[in-house]
């Protein structure tokens, strides 16, 4: 039988750079996007929607896949979705209409379910114990660095107007030839596609997507307020500005580093470090006194976030029964989606009664400052390093 290796992994985290690009890569032409469509009513708000819906649509559309990665063979699905994703990615290149542009992210999204919820039930598939969860660590990573190569890549093709950046999507069809020449449908019989959900871990899964919930806000922060937060340094849109976002980005790869030579220990133990480095990161933010400050405590912050979240998907997998991955990790994507589309509501519904912005980053210090203790006394309580089970922790 033959046995997945390092060429695998990295073919099954080419992906997940999929999802980032979805967004990023039109960032740089948003302005541009806004002056073609100026006439458009509305065009204020639905504009910036041609860049979001995407992500909105992984809400609805990730549980979906994974049912669908749990019922028909996963690799053939990946392939024809990855070909999907090229093809309605790069419609807008010969498209004009508002409405047909909207329609065909829309399209975008719901197969970028598809692409990255199969993908990662593959790496479940291919990989197990320590393996896997370094290469479900590294997936956070990839995504990370796609995003600041990406930002890049789309401010390059804007030269050639608004339609440019699309053209970025056909790089998924070299992903797909990846797909097809270094990986093979693993075995259906582990799984079973079985039909019902009885025996679906419910109670798991409910406790694992709350704490997630959580966890995709508090790791959705930094990454979308941050520009707030340097025009009110001082430090206006500008390449200056560019390079010091790229820099924090990268403490999201560097914390998915740490998460690899730490994986071995119980969750529980890792949340408590990320939880704890996260809210020191948002105190550190609400308190700077310069522009130098806000940096090193942004970086500090998304350390704490590239721990965190290969922290709780791979603790996710670890739940999953084989027949049951798909869904499973369907759930945890479309959960993790939600906590980036509600991030920037609980933000201003907070920073309402709060104290704008400020306000806000203590009450997120406090969230994850809370969740820091709350592991940290499980941890105590067990007496040496848990081992977690479903929602529970027991020593052992």
């Amino acid at each position: 039988m033959r046995e997945a290796g390092a060429v695998q992994g990295i073919t099954l985290l080419l992906p997940a750079g999929l999802s980032i690009m979805a967004i990023v890569v039109l960032v740089p032409v948003l302005p541009l996007l806004m002056a073609h469509f100026h006439a458009l009513p509305g065009a204020e708000y639905r504009v910036p929607m041609l860049l979001t819906i995407p992500a909105a649509c992984l809400v609805v559309a990730s549980p979906i896949a994974g049912w669908i990665a749990d019922r028909w063979d996963r690799r053939r699905v990946l392939m024809a979705a990855m070909a999907i994703y090229a093809a309605v990615g790069m419609l807008p290149l010969a498209l004009d209409a508002y409405w047909a542009i909207f329609a065909s992210r829309v399209a975008l999204g719901c197969v970028e379910a598809v692409v990255l919820t199969i993908s990662t039930a593959l790496v479940g598939d291919f990989f197990t114990g320590a393996a896997r969860d370094r290469w479900l660590g590294y997936q956070i990573g990839v995504a990370s660095i796609f995003a600041t190569v990406l930002i890049w890549v789309g401010g390059a093709l804007a030269q050639f107007g608004w339609r440019g950046p699309f053209a970025v999507y056909a790089s998924a069809l070299v992903m797909l030839a990846a797909v097809a020449c270094f990986t093979w449908e693993p075995p259906r019989a582990a799984r079973q596609a079985a039909a019902d959900l009885a025996g679906f871990p419910w109670a798991r899964m409910g406790g694992l997507c709350a704490l997630t919930l959580l966890g995709s806000m508090l790791f959705y922060f930094v990454l979308i307020q941050l520009p707030i937060m340097f025009a009110g340094a001082g430090l206006l849109p500008s390449a200056r500005s560019g390079f010091w976002l790229a820099v924090v980005g990268l403490g999201i790869s560097a914390g998915t580093v740490i998460f690899g030579q730490l994986a071995r220990l119980a969750p529980a133990r890792l949340l408590a470090t990320a939880f704890t480095v996260l809210a020191i990161g948002f105190a550190g933010m609400r308190g700077a006194p310069s522009l130098g400050w806000l940096i090193g405590a942004a970086l500090c912050n998304q350390i704490g976030a590239g721990l965190l979240m290969p922290t709780l998907l791979t603790w996710t997998t670890r739940q999953l029964p084989a027949q049951y991955r798909g869904r499973g990790i369907g759930l945890w994507q479309g959960t993790f989606s939600l906590g980036q589309f509600l991030m920037p509501i609980v933000v201003t519904y907070i920073g309402g009664f709060a104290g704008g912005l400020p306000g806000a980053m203590l009450v997120f210090a406090g969230f994850a400052g809370v969740a820091a203790l709350g592991f940290a006394a499980v941890c105590a309580a067990a007496g040496r390093a848990p081992h977690i089970s479903g929602t529970t922790i027991d020593a052992g």
